[in-house]
């Protein structure tokens, strides 16, 4: 089995974030972005194949500056989509929607706010640290 396909196998129940780098498997049940900045911050993308329920343009500039190999994404946003391909890594999804909404599902995803008008991937990382810190 491909990496990606075991990553995407592992996302099913409460287990939102999958992240398989040869015989390597890290997981999260957590909902949101956190999850996936630690793993950032700890360098565990690099190389690796990831499987998200939901990716908008802040996970997508996460995974870019963490070097991932592949994603795939459950739901994934138009913005992330450009972001996978401005900087070319492999992407497949089951849904692709507009934007991500917050968790009222009344407007954005604060998330998707912070990195709105950034392409950079060390700028998004900077920015998701901050809106974090101050989400806390």
């Amino acid at each position: 089995m491909k990496e990606i396909e075991k990553a995407v196998s592992l996302l099913s129940g409460a287990t939102t974030l999958a992240i398989v780098k040869k015989d390597s498997v890290l997981t999260s049940n957590n909902n949101g972005i956190s999850a996936l900045f630690e793993y950032t911050k700890a360098d565990a993308l690099q190389g690796a194949s990831i499987a998200d329920k939901i990716i908008g343009k802040a996970a997508a500039l996460l995974m870019v500056y963490g070097k991932a190999k592949q994603v795939f994404g459950a739901t994934l946003s138009k913005g992330a989509k450009k972001v996978f391909e401005r900087y070319n890594i492999p992407y497949s999804y089951s849904i692709l929607t507009d934007a991500i909404q917050n968790r009222a599902n009344d407007g954005l995803c604060p998330m998707e706010i912070a990195v709105f008008d950034i392409t950079e991937p060390k700028d998004a990382f900077l920015a998701v640290e901050n809106k974090l810190k101050e989400l806390a």
